[in-house]
């Protein structure tokens, strides 16, 4: 009965959104969090100057979700995509469909670092891409410490904690 009402509240939720986009946790081999720091606000997505926060971005019109983590993990990391592989496993991840905040839909995924420096050295980490800071890797508690922490992020994080936390690459969501 649980899971029937949490699916129809999730149906509905999709259903009221006007928004899509994705939240990629990019991890390293420690389990450690890629962490930024907003720099610009956008009401419509919750997202605030201060908030901390890992890489998300709306979606664009008729943009497929792969395209959109792509494009984000590009935009707020400056990094050329081709260069990205150098430091990211792009074909494991975990993808979920959930809220964010209200009215914005989100695809959550994960994807591992295998190279976490060489990526903080080809990113800078003092430089800001778009509208963020690079912060740096932080463990689950370190992460969770930060305040304030985007209100759409830790939605996800409240959901799905244990999933996207977990050492093994791959999860059976079935």
């Amino acid at each position: 009965m649980e899971y029937h009402s949490e699916k129809l509240k999730m149906t509905q939720e999709w259903e009221t959104s006007r928004k899509f986009g994705v939240v990629v946790f990019v991890l390293d081999q420690d389990n450690r969090v890629l962490v930024l720091r907003e720099k610009e606000e956008d009401k419509k997505t919750g997202r605030k100057i201060g908030d901390y926060s890992v890489i998300c971005e709306k979606r664009r019109h008729a943009e497929a979700w792969l395209g959109n983590i792509n494009r984000g993990l590009n935009e707020e990391l400056g990094i050329d995509p081709q260069d990205l592989r150098h430091f990211l496993n792009l074909d494991e991840k975990i993808v979920w469909e959930t809220g964010f905040v209200k009215g914005v839909w989100a695809t959550a995924a994960v994807i591992r670092c295998n190279n976490p420096q060489g990526l903080l050295e080809s990113v800078g980490k003092d430089r800001g891409c778009d509208g963020v800071e690079i912060v740096g890797w932080k463990t689950l508690a370190e992460f969770k410490n930060l305040s304030p922490i985007r209100e759409g992020v830790l939605n996800i994080l409240n959901k799905f904690e244990k999933d996207i936390f977990l050492n093994n690459e791959k999860i059976n969501l079935n």
